[in-house]
């Protein structure tokens, strides 16, 4: 394996580790992620039918 081919292969190593911590925080930032303590509160949910 070449440098230049170590290189890209830690790069992408790199980029998907670094897209998997940016999911988990959009994640949780969304409010998706409850924690185990806290009810699931559905009444403020909009259903939307078409």
């Amino acid at each position: 394996m070449s440098s230049s081919e170590f290189l890209a292969d830690l790069n992408a190593k790199f980029y998907d580790k670094a897209l998997l911590a940016n999911q988990k925080r959009l994640y949780k930032r969304s409010g998706r992620v409850e924690s185990a303590e806290k009810p699931i509160d559905k009444s403020n949910e909009l259903v939307l039918l078409m």
